[in-house]
């Protein structure tokens, strides 16, 4: 506050806005009438993302894009753009970061799965819990993912004709995560150890690309991700 009262600044330009101390600016500067704008790097190597009077992990600033755009139909050139970004996210070409290895051979997981192709498959695709953590806006019905999970679990085991696979998003702890999240690793451990015979988990650190799962899934299960926008474009049923 003294920093803000000393300055008086017009704008205020801040990184991420989601950690304490920067939502803390974020907020003072909001009640103070201050415009804020809060700096993320993009998706796409060499983009920016800029969010107006929100920290970087809000909604709104895409709800309002959405309000805009939703009814405007894209052109033959814009089309050609979206499925060239999802294939460069599917091959991580050309993005700012990138979790997920390159796609592998469709047959070479079923079998490192042990998944037969007569049985439908389902798949889990859990999320990094930063944005949970962050913003309330992205929280669900259900109090915490792992509780998620359970249920989901439970409900397979229940209906033993077909297999289920838990992809643990690689930014819970790999080589390609920002951080770690101690506390989900252990949970997926813990997991790991007494899933039904009909599961399978995909731990965080497994080389094991995401997007092969989505090809050979019939249905998706996200907790909150992109996953679930290229299941839907994979012609996928996905339940959010």
């Amino acid at each position: 506050t003294r920093l803000l009262d000393d300055f008086e600044p017009d704008v205020l330009l801040q990184f991420n806005g989601r950690q304490s101390s920067t939502r803390v600016a974020l907020e003072l500067a909001r009640a103070r009438g201050i415009r804020v704008v809060t700096h993320e790097s993009g998706k796409r190597a060499g983009r920016l993302c800029l969010a107006e009077n929100e920290p970087a992990t809000s909604l709104e600033p895409l709800r309002r894009v959405w309000a805009e755009w939703r009814d405007v139909p894209l052109d033959e050139d814009e089309l050609a753009e979206v499925v060239a970004y999802f294939g460069d996210r599917e091959h991580g070409r050309a993005m700012y970061h990138t979790y997920s290895t390159a796609p592998d051979e469709p047959a070479s997981v079923r079998q490192a799965l042990g998944l037969r192709p007569d049985r439908p498959l389902w798949v889990v695709f859990t999320s990094s819990d930063d944005e949970v953590a962050a913003d309330p806006q992205w929280q669900g019905p259900l109090p915490s993912q792992a509780g998620w999970i359970e249920r989901t679990v439970a409900w397979a085991a229940a209906h033993p004709g077909l297999d289920l696979v838990i992809r643990a998003h690689p930014n819970t702890g790999s080589t390609s995560s920002t951080g770690r999240n101690e506390s989900l690793l252990r949970y997926y451990d813990e997991l790991g150890r007494r899933l039904p015979a009909n599961c399978r988990l995909v731990g965080p650190t497994e080389q094991l690309s995401s997007y092969t799962l989505m090809d050979l899934c019939d249905a998706g299960l996200v907790w909150h991700s992109t996953v679930a926008l290229e299941l839907a474009l994979k012609g996928k049923q996905v339940l959010v």
